[in-house]
């Protein structure tokens, strides 16, 4: 399955082990990626993700980070972010979004955790994200409200 934002600069693909996921009771596995401006991330594949929990974590830490943004606006000047400043929390208004296991990366690889966090400014979202647990941290900005749009055409896993 395959979702995008209005403008294709944003989109969830996934795949589930068991065809009737939506079905399922239990846990459900299946390989999830992220495409943002037509760059497949991570830049690794995964089978054994258990969807309905990344989905699930996806879907509350978005509408957190939107619940909240109303308190704090990011710094426009911290487009160019470290690991070292989320880490440190020295960016106001910086939300992380949870991935489950995706955060966790390969087992071969340690540098290889998947990473997003989100910000908002004015008519903006700004989201960040790094396939190498924080080596190097890229940005997509949005206009408000795409990824919320977006997390809702996700199915109910859980």
């Amino acid at each position: 399955m395959i979702i995008y934002d209005e403008d294709n600069k944003i989109g969830i693909i996934w795949d589930a082990q068991d065809r009737d996921c939506d079905k399922c009771s239990d846990f459900c596995f299946g390989s999830i990626n992220f495409i943002i401006n037509d760059i497949i991330v991570p830049n690794y594949f995964v089978y054994n993700y258990t969807i309905n929990v990344v989905f699930s974590n996806l879907k509350i830490s978005v509408e957190e980070a939107y619940r909240s943004n109303l308190e704090n606006e990011i710094d426009l000047p911290c487009i160019n972010l470290s690991h070292d400043l989320i880490c440190n929390n020295e960016v106001v208004g910086l939300y992380s979004i949870e991935l489950a296991d995706m955060e966790q990366g390969i087992a071969k690889d340690k540098d290889s955790g998947f990473l997003i966090w989100m910000g908002f400014y004015k008519d903006k979202e700004i989201i960040f994200y790094t396939s190498n647990f924080g080596q190097s941290i890229y940005n997509v900005i949005l206009p408000k409200g795409t990824l919320m749009k977006m997390i809702k055409l996700l199915p109910n896993l859980y």
